[in-house]
């Protein structure tokens, strides 16, 4: 009875998750999840079941999170005492610290939640299924906005030509749906069910149309590095079967560029392309985040221990940045996890916050289990995205850091259902007829 609570919990959990919005709070504003309201009845579970945090060491992950804890305190204490620095109220330090016992809680379900291969499962295939409703709101309230009416959601209407899902940054979307895209095509590899496991494939064609939607530039550069990764690490199992999931990918995206010039004259697709030669350009304005990390890295080094206090970068930025930067008066965040934690909690919250990460990654390279080729692929497209936005607080990150953690703590191995063979003339009409409907696509769209 009380696991069949707990996955009950937990597939609520998972399904809220990504489901946000902005509310304010003693004049601060907070990304709230629907989710958050779960987290009532596990902290109850948590105290009733108490003893469970003390089996097979579980305790040892508690003090990870009260080592944070810790180094957010002693980064608004200590660093008082340097009068050159400017520093938030002690009311705003303490809802940082309550963001990190909420992003604990999260780690917490998925690591103590998932006690088999059973609910392994479940959770990822949930993972993937919770996606379905993000999306259809985003791409409804995307279609508004191409028409020009108000959504019906006022909390996911857009007000630019940027994919948001259910979130309010388009970054963050962006970070979701490359969660999503890896662990769906791993569930499309290992479900049996045939209507599932093409539901999966499906999920994550979406989930890479949701990426390039978001006109993320840091997301499109973290999917692109963690491909990178997954075909380095998978290069000996791929076969010649690859090749009928690789064309309709790029089929679906030919179709998406005739539709986009079709309807809208290529308004998408023209600016996706000057969001890319915006970044290249040094006379706009967006290489100005180069400036934050720059500002980060200094105000790093002249705080090097406990740095300036957590949200006390935008306060002392002026120094580094200059009074009229536009960035200082946008009161910007450094735009970089590492970075952001060495200006504002120094090296020591720095080595603090990487422990469990870099353990966790290091549990899945010495283990070799055929899942971690997606999960340590999915790994590194989410470090490579901490590089561009900040991400310590983000709710479905830390669930997916406790579904790893729990998958190498029970040895949970997957096994992978075998590709169906397909006989080389078969294979070659198949072929033929994709290249085919890909060079027709091609062709309209040049014309």
């Amino acid at each position: 009875m009380k696991n069949k609570i707990q996955l009950s919990i937990n597939t609520l959990l998972i399904i809220l998750m990504p489901l946000m919005m902005y509310i304010t709070v003693s004049d601060t504003k907070i990304n709230f999840s629907i989710a958050d309201i779960v987290l009532v009845l596990i902290g109850i579970l948590f105290l009733i079941n108490i003893k469970e945090f003390f089996v097979n060491k579980r305790w040892i992950y508690i003090l990870y999170f009260v080592g944070l804890l810790i180094s957010l305190l002693l980064s608004q204490f200590i660093g008082k005492f340097n009068d050159d620095f400017l520093y938030v109220s002690n009311n705003v330090m303490f809802m940082e610290m309550v963001k990190t016992v909420v992003v604990g809680m999260y780690f917490f379900s998925a690591f103590m939640f998932i006690r088999n291969e059973k609910t392994y499962r479940i959770s990822l295939i949930t993972i993937s299924l919770s996606s379905i409703p993000v999306f259809i709101i985003g791409i409804s309230s995307y279609i508004y906005f191409l028409l020009g009416k108000d959504f019906i959601i006022d909390a996911f209407e857009i007000h630019q030509l940027r994919f948001l899902g259910t979130f309010e940054d388009p970054n963050l979307c962006a970070l979701y749906f490359i969660v999503i895209v890896f662990v769906s095509f791993l569930n499309f590899k290992v479900v049996k069910n045939k209507f599932l496991k093409y539901l999966m494939f499906c999920i994550s064609i979406i989930s890479l149309i949701a990426i390039v939607l978001t006109m993320s530039r840091g997301g499109w550069l973290a999917f692109a590095g963690a491909s990178i990764v997954f075909v380095i690490l998978n290069i000996r199992n791929f076969k010649k079967e690859s090749i009928l999931f690789v064309i309709p990918i790029i089929i679906v995206l030919l179709v998406s560029l005739n539709i986009d010039y079709s309807l809208q004259d290529g308004k998408i697709t023209n600016h996706m392309v000057n969001r890319v030669q915006n970044s290249l350009s040094k006379d706009n304005n967006e290489i100005d985040r180069v400036q934050l990390m720059k500002a980060a890295v200094n105000m790093g080094n002249d705080n090097f221990f406990f740095g300036v206090g957590k949200g006390s970068f935008p306060l002392n930025s002026y120094k580094y940045l200059g009074e009229d930067s536009p960035r200082y008066k946008q009161k910007n965040i450094p735009h970089n996890t590492i970075l952001g934690f060495y200006a504002q909690q120094g090296i020591v919250g720095v080595l603090m916050f990487i422990i469990l990460p870099s353990f966790i990654l290091y549990l899945m390279i010495k283990s070799k289990r055929r899942q971690n080729i997606y999960l340590i692929s999915l790994f590194i497209g989410l470090f490579i995205h901490s590089m561009t936005i900040n991400v310590e607080n983000v709710r479905f990150l830390w669930y997916i850091f406790g579904v790893m953690l729990a998958g190498e703590k029970i040895n949970i191995d997957l096994d992978f259902v075998p590709v169906a063979k397909i006989n080389n003339r078969k294979y070659a009409v198949i072929v033929s007829i994709l290249l085919l409907l890909a060079l027709g696509l091609c062709f309209k769209l040049l014309h």
